[in-house]
C-alpha cells in the first residue's frame, strides 16, 4: 500500500497522493494539462490499484490460509 506522510499528514491511496503532489508541487505536472489526459491517467491507475494489483497480491492470503490455518 502506499504510503505518503507530509507534516504528519498521512496519505495512503494512490490518486490522492497523485493528487497531492500535483496540487503542491505543480511543476513537473504529474497530470496532463486537459481533462481527457488526467481522466486517461487516473483511469489508469485505478485499473492497476483496483483491477490488477489485488491478483498479483496473493502472497498474503497464502500465507494466512496456509501458514496459519485461516479462511477467508
Amino acid at each position: 500500500m502506499p504510503l505518503l506522510e507530509d507534516n504528519g499528514m498521512r496519505l495512503t491511496q494512490s490518486l490522492a497522493i497523485i493528487d497531492y503532489l500535483d496540487e503542491m508541487l505543480p511543476e513537473p505536472p504529474l497530470l496532463p494539462p486537459d481533462a481527457l489526459g488526467r481522466a486517461r491517467v487516473r483511469g489508469l491507475a485505478q485499473a492497476v490499484a483496483c483491477d490488477i494489483r489485488p491478483f498479483n497480491n496473493l502472497r498474503m492470503p497464502k500465507y494466512l490460509s496456509e501458514e496459519l490455518g485461516l479462511s477467508a
